[in-house]
């Protein structure tokens, strides 16, 4: 009989995380090909992304999907927006394009995603 220890949080984080990562580096570059400024494009493709996300970190990693945790979790999403918008026009300013930048500035976000969400939003009372 095998030993099924339960996954560790971070784990089940960057695993729910690469497919959120997914759906949203695909809104975003959808939206880029169909013209929209990038300074737009990062943020509608967020705000369409944060209700997924929500869900699937709420339930899949920290295991709570209590709407009160909503508005700190938005918080974290307008923060870490901007910090896409403002690193991604230092990136373009340095000669990548628009989709090399944003595929660069994917780990580091998910970073701050990570602690910002197990520390802020969805930390144990």
């Amino acid at each position: 009989m095998m030993n099924s220890k339960p996954i560790p949080k971070v784990i089940r984080f960057m695993a729910v995380g690469a497919a959120n990562t997914a759906f949203s580096y695909i809104a975003f570059a959808g939206l880029t090909a169909l013209g929209c400024p990038d300074v737009l494009a990062v943020p509608t493709a967020m705000a369409v992304s944060v209700a997924f996300n929500f869900l699937s970190y709420g339930k899949l990693v920290f295991a709570s999907l209590n709407p009160r945790r909503l508005p700190r979790f938005i918080a974290v999403y307008l923060c870490l927006c901007a910090c896409d918008v403002l690193a991604l026009r230092t990136l373009l300013r340095i000669g990548l394009d628009t989709y090399a930048a944003q595929a660069v500035l994917v780990v580091p976000l998910a970073a701050l995603a990570y602690l910002l969400n197990d520390r802020w939003v969805f930390r144990a009372n």
